[in-house]
């Protein structure tokens, strides 16, 4: 594909379709579809051809990812909204990537928020049971499908089989728990087999117990080879299941599952993904966000029939209207808006599957959430996303390698943009990443921000810094990829991104010269460890 002299980047090549973005992130077209929508993945557009030709960044991918994983400070509780009297009210319920999850009670006066869950090393939510109690999630760590109990406080994986290396043989995604609670029902990707760029992903639909003492064997409900895979919901007798899929040729469609015999019957084909969908409460019904119009950036509301029987648009605006969510007794829809030039909750009444009259503003300046559902009780969970602030910092420990004195800040160069810190051999510096913020101008566009890695060597003798800038994308999301210094305590090894194909190589980088040299690359599949570390000698 050729770039517009816009488009290009000194030393980054771009990742130039959807499923190129796919490999570099390690998840499916349509999970990076989603996540664009959902929780802006950094992705352009080509202003000269069509919606569909796109092109990402690593360098930002790698800003945003590391962003959903770092722990942010506590946001100031705020009391809750008033609804309108068609609408139900909501308790606000608020997941935190990184940082934890918050509630603002339903108590009348002035409620106010709590942090009811922080789960810095886990993914984000994916669902949320029906009475509020259990929150399952994607555990990044691991490749699991894991279960956080609100009430006790505590984490469990469902799964067992994950992992990111080989021989493990797939990871958990996308999750829906049933109407009753008692089971969960995930999108599985098969990675046992080679990876090739050309080929569609493998995925599988799986179902597990919620509430198993051991760890249960899933059962697998549909394998799909032709793409991604979301489970939308269940009806409430828990024998179907909706979902979404990315078809073969790069339709998505809006489907339902027979748990009786595997069938899949289509509801709906679509040239585009939307940004969520969710099945109503008695199961008849599937609100969904469609594009405004082909190539057009807003989106409407709209309601799908379960049985194919209506279409309805039910918000219609020049705004981007979208993530819809039913109220517990299904009769209004609450969906985010960006018409008053902020992200703000609106809430519209629906009947038999169209709008019952006008939307009313819920709450103005929601900010950036990432609603996750209503609870039975009227709770509303969301996701925020950590700030990405991070620091290094210095601590003096005793013999019994307790703090003496409170941590002190190890640089004020480039405050909230440093991470992974590594002493050297001698205790005389230590080596850190640091994000640095430039411009680049889009094709017949403003500019935009820019993010690139450089490496710092700091001096604990004279306090001075000097920077090495990498001609290679570090991973920064990774957690224990900080660089390792070889015994000469004049280089180190990064992990880094291999431009040539998906994956990452372990890199030599001379502390004077900025020189790289590919050192090894870990598999030939895409896939690279999270961890790495250096033997003392240096020589493994």
């Amino acid at each position: 594909m050729n770039l517009n002299e816009g488009e290009k980047r000194s030393g980054e090549t771009p990742l130039h379709s959807w499923k190129e973005i796919g490999a570099y992130l390690q998840r499916n077209e349509v999970t990076v579809r989603r996540w664009e929508k959902r929780e802006g993945l950094p992705v352009h557009r080509h202003s000269h051809t069509s919606r569909a030709s796109v092109y990402a960044y690593p360098s930002e991918i790698d800003a945003w990812r590391a962003g959903r994983r770092v722990a942010a400070e506590p946001a100031v509780a705020r009391p809750l909204w008033k609804i309108p009297a068609f609408a139900v009210t909501l308790a606000l319920c608020v997941i935190m990537v990184g940082n934890g999850v918050r509630q603002v009670s339903a108590q009348q006066g002035a409620p106010q928020a709590r942090q009811i869950w922080g789960n810095a090393l886990g993914g984000g939510a994916d669902s949320v049971s029906a009475d509020g109690r259990y929150i399952v999630y994607a555990d990044w760590e691991s490749g699991n499908l894991a279960v956080h109990d609100v009430v006790a406080g505590t984490n469990r994986r469902l799964t067992n089989t994950g992992g990111w290396t080989p021989p493990a043989s797939g990871w958990a995604e996308a999750s829906a728990i049933s109407p009753d609670g008692s089971q969960v029902a995930y999108s599985w990707w098969d990675s046992s087999k080679p990876f090739d760029a050309s080929r569609p992903f493998s995925y599988e639909v799986r179902v597990v117990p919620l509430h198993s003492k051991e760890i249960a064997a899933p059962r697998t409900l549909l394998t799909y080879d032709q793409g991604g895979i979301v489970p939308l919901g269940w009806t409430p007798d828990a024998k179907r299941l909706y979902l979404e899929r990315r078809a073969a040729d790069g339709t998505s469609q809006l489907a339902v599952l027979s748990l009786g015999d595997g069938s899949v019957s289509v509801l709906k084909s679509m040239g585009w993904m939307a940004a969520q969908a969710r099945v109503s409460p008695d199961g008849r019904y599937i609100a969904y966000d469609p594009p405004a119009g082909e190539g057009a950036p807003s989106s409407d509301i709209a309601i799908l029939a379960a049985d194919g029987s209506s279409d309805n648009v039910i918000v219609r605006h020049p705004a981007r209207d979208f993530s819809p969510m039913w109220s517990p007794d299904g009769r209004s829809i609450v969906f985010l808006s960006d018409r008053t030039g902020r992200i703000s909750l609106w809430s519209v009444p629906v009947a038999n599957g169209k709008a019952g009259g006008e939307p009313v503003l819920v709450k103005a300046d929601a900010g950036q959430i990432l609603p996750k559902g209503i609870t039975n009780t009227g709770a509303l969970y969301y996701e925020i996303g950590g700030s990405g602030a991070r620091n290094v910092y210095v601590a003096e420990l005793n013999r019994d390698m307790k703090a003496t004195k409170p941590p002190v800040l190890l640089s004020e160069r480039f405050l909230n943009s440093n991470f992974h810190p590594a002493w050297s051999p001698d205790g005389e510096s230590i080596a850190y990443y640091s994000w640095r913020e430039g411009y680049y101008r889009r094709p017949l566009g403003p500019l935009a921000p820019e993010v690139s890695t450089v490496l710092v060597i700091h001096s604990t003798k004279t306090g001075q810094e000097r920077d090495v800038p990498l001609p290679l994308q570090v991973p920064a999301y990774k957690i224990n990829a900080e660089p390792k210094w070889f015994p000469d305590g004049r280089s180190v090894l990064v992990a880094g991104w291999v431009s040539q194909r998906p994956g990452l190589g372990y890199f030599r980088v001379d502390l004077e010269t900025g020189k790289t040299v590919l050192v090894h690359r870990p598999d030939e599949q895409g896939l690279s460890p999270a961890r790495m570390d250096l033997s003392p000698d240096g020589k493994s």
